[in-house]
């Protein structure tokens, strides 16, 4: 996914964090992120209904308002890991699929 994106960091345990979404794209969700431990974790809610279509791994799995998507990002040396879960509570009770990409930093010769 090519978007630019900007996500306030927030305390976890409070009531309702502020959330953002993409200037002119509300259906992608809104978004909040945390620290746990030494990963950046991002999750994203109120995401249009419709089918998946920005990942090619995901492609036609359904949305809705109820599912959110967590995002861990975790860096170990120049190893950098983005897991992505995807929950939809009415449906599963637990993730309904997770990818994991990890991207290795250039040489810096």
């Amino acid at each position: 996914m090519d978007i630019d994106r900007r996500v306030p960091i927030v305390d976890p345990a409070a009531p309702h964090p502020k959330r953002t979404n993409i200037p002119g794209m509300p259906g992608l969700g809104y978004s909040a992120a945390c620290t746990d431990g030494n990963a950046l974790v991002i999750e994203t809610s109120d995401i249009e209904p419709g089918y998946v279509s920005t990942m090619q791994e995901w492609a036609g799995l359904p949305q809705s308002r109820m599912m959110r998507t967590i995002e861990r990002f975790t860096r170990v040396g120049d190893l950098l890991t983005i897991q992505i879960s995807a929950c939809r509570p009415r449906q599963l009770s637990r993730a309904a699929r997770s990818s994991r990409l990890p991207i290795h930093a250039p040489n810096s010769s």
